[in-house]
């Protein structure tokens, strides 16, 4: 199953990058690449991501229909979309590091005074 599904998403993915393709879905490249060689499997929330964006069933995406069916044409996000998602991802990574490297306490309160 996760041959074919490896299969499928390099077939969908064209001639477009893996870089393009994980940007439209909101994903560092290398999660992206990751799926292709069979390293990752995606959540549900992503599988569903992945379908919607190509237009084709998890279903088929998983191997459980032969049939390719069409959903819709497939969703392209808006540039605005993909600039909030990029800065969402370079938050999230700059929060993770400081969180790595740096332990964070919260500021003492100020005394009232009598």
């Amino acid at each position: 199953m996760l041959k074919s599904f490896c299969a499928k998403l390099r077939q969908l993915r064209g001639n477009h990058s893996q870089a393009e393709i994980a940007k439209s879905l909101g994903l560092l490249q290398q999660t992206y690449a990751r799926w292709e060689q069979g390293i990752r499997k995606p959540d549900i929330q992503e599988l569903t991501a992945i379908a919607i964006r190509f237009g084709v069933s998890s279903d088929w995406l998983l191997g459980l229909t032969e049939k390719q069916p069409s959903l819709a044409e497939p969703v392209k996000p808006c540039a605005e979309c993909l600039k909030k998602d990029e800065a969402i991802i370079n938050l999230s990574q700059v929060l993770k590091n400081v969180t790595a490297t740096k332990k964070i306490t919260p500021a003492p309160l100020p005394r009232r005074k009598p």
